[in-house]
């Protein structure tokens, strides 16, 4: 018997979009827990060294076919020289704004492979708004 999937975890390369000349390309992965079943994890390079961001998997599925998202994160699509689908990440904080590219077959696989844990628009049915409510209360009084 095999045990069932708790998680989906997918490498994927970015390359950052800085300056002129060659893109740097950044070994990083795409995480998706349906114990969170609105977010995505994107961790770039390694998990000791490197930054994570979190985000709606809504706003990655989104994303590759308009551009979207506004504040902190934007999701594009694109098209490189040989024709092939692009996937364009804008990352801002106070400290900057990165800009990332990968291929999009690589995020179609990554939310494909979530969307057998949880589909795209099911996300509702695995959260306790209750809870959520509640908690959110409590911040804000405490």
């Amino acid at each position: 018997m095999t045990e069932p999937i708790r998680e989906v975890v997918c490498p994927i390369t970015v390359d950052v979009l800085v300056g002129s000349g060659p893109p740097p390309a950044l070994a990083s992965e795409l995480r998706y827990l349906p114990d969170d079943p609105l977010a995505v994890t994107i961790q770039l390079g390694e998990p000791d060294e490197g930054v994570q961001w979190v985000f709606a998997r809504s706003l990655l599925f989104a994303g590759m076919f308009a551009s979207t998202g506004e504040g902190d994160v934007v999701i594009s699509p694109g098209v490189d020289e040989q024709g092939r689908a692009l996937t364009y990440i804008e990352l801002s904080s106070p400290d900057g704004v990165a800009v990332l590219r990968t291929h999009s077959w690589s995020v179609a696989e990554f939310l494909r492979k979530s969307e057998q844990l949880v589909p795209i628009d099911g996300e509702g049915e695995r959260v306790d708004i209750d809870a959520v409510i509640t908690h959110l209360l409590e911040e804000t009084t405490a």
